[in-house]
């Protein structure tokens, strides 16, 4: 028996999140209006460009230790990498 599209729609996991400040739903609001999108999806898009900043992120970091660089970075390191990794599409 072949499953339906609702039926694995609904195994997808989801989250609640409570006490968000109006002023951050306000944020979201016009960005997603900006961006012609739902504000659940404009959620969905900041959660996963934030997932992939932090796996571009942290392919910098192990690549600067894969070249004996100290396992440490300093501030100014990662707040370089973060700024490298902005913009930029995995």
């Amino acid at each position: 028996m072949e499953e339906t599209e609702s039926r694995r729609e609904a195994k997808v996991p989801s989250i609640t999140v409570r006490n968000i400040p109006e002023r951050v739903v306000q944020g979201i609001k016009k960005r997603a209006i900006r961006h012609g999108r739902s504000m659940e999806s404009e959620v969905r898009a900041i959660l996963e460009e934030s997932s992939a900043d932090r796996d571009r992120l942290m392919d910098l970091v192990e690549a600067e230790v894969g070249k004996g660089g100290r396992p440490a970075a300093t501030r100014r390191q990662v707040d370089g990498w973060i700024r490298a990794t902005r913009g930029r599409k995995a």
